[in-house]
């Protein structure tokens, strides 16, 4: 019998306990593979592989398709002859930790300033209608107050 058929055949008699990952979850992926991929200190995320190929192998936020190097378990049988991991027009990209972290942080820094800049914008207009209203008295506070 061919070494092809058994590995296959053994496949089969595994039990749905063996995956640690829920079957439900289409995006979700091999434990070890998991591993694999922090243990060289990356982050791992799904991206358009219809928009990469269009933008010639380029992503702006700098992920990467993963090739997979540990030969995987193919009862979860999701890499393609590349090499790479796919679902559908997906593709597994990664990219290194301190990229994801300063990005995270760029995001959390644009994200504390709009909300700053909301307070006061909001806290401008109605300065502006209590001046259109003839109304001297009120007190505006920017955000919340703690009194």
């Amino acid at each position: 019998m061919k070494e092809q058929l058994k590995k296959k055949q053994a496949i089969e008699k595994q039990t749905v306990a063996y995956s640690e990952f829920d079957l439900d979850d289409a995006l979700a992926i091999e434990p070890a593979l998991v591993a694999e991929i922090k243990s060289k200190g990356m982050v791992h995320r799904w991206i358009n592989g219809a928009k990469f190929k269009a933008n010639f192998g380029f992503d702006s936020r700098r992920w990467v398709p993963y090739k997979r190097e540990s030969q995987g378990n193919s009862a979860f049988g999701f890499t393609d002859s590349e090499g790479f991991t796919r679902r559908g027009d997906l593709i597994l990209a990664v990219r290194s930790e301190g990229i994801n972290a300063a990005h995270k942080a760029k995001i959390a820094h644009k994200n504390s300033n709009l909300a700053a800049n909301q307070n006061k914008r909001a806290a401008d207009e109605i300065r502006q209608q209590m001046v259109d209203a003839n109304i001297k008295s009120a007190k505006i506070s920017e955000g919340y107050d703690e009194n």
